[in-house]
Parts: C-alpha cells; structure tokens; sequence
C-alpha cells in the first residue's frame, strides 16, 4: 500500500487507480470484521441469557469445592 501511495505522490498512478486496485481487499476485511462482531454479540447474548441460570448452578455446588473452583474458571473465561 506504500509503494502505491509513493506513486500516486510521483504522479506514476491516479488516486482512483489504486483506489479501485485496494477497494475489494478492505471490503474483504470490513466483512470479515462484521462477522466477527456478529458472532461476539451472539455469544454475548447467550452468555447473558443464561447468566442467571449460571449464577445458580454456582450457588448450588457450593460445598463441593472441586466443583465450585471449575465453575469459577468458566466464570473467569466468561469475564475475559
């Protein structure tokens, strides 16, 4: 993208020349980018409607630590 830039400041190559050579490569990205974030807000969603039947579960396994300290891993990932 430099190199094409440095040559539309020489005067080697007109702004929509590399404009139009970079379009589809951005969209590609823009795309993929909006995906992503569909698919974050999906999770997200998820995570938020079973948040409470989690915080439940949690309570309930209370006197068994093993059980207690794996459901506060899931519960760290979930915050990361």
């Amino acid at each position: 993208m430099i190199d094409a830039l440095m040559s539309v400041h020489n005067g080697l190559r007109s702004k929509d020349e590399v404009f139009n050579e970079h379009k589809n490569e951005y969209f590609t990205i823009f795309k993929k980018l909006n995906d992503q974030n569909d698919i974050i807000k999906s999770s997200n969603d998820a995570i938020s409607a079973s948040w409470d039947n989690f915080q439940n579960l949690k309570k309930s396994v209370m006197i068994d630590p093993t059980r207690q300290q794996f459901l506060q891993r899931i519960d760290m990932s979930l915050m990361c």
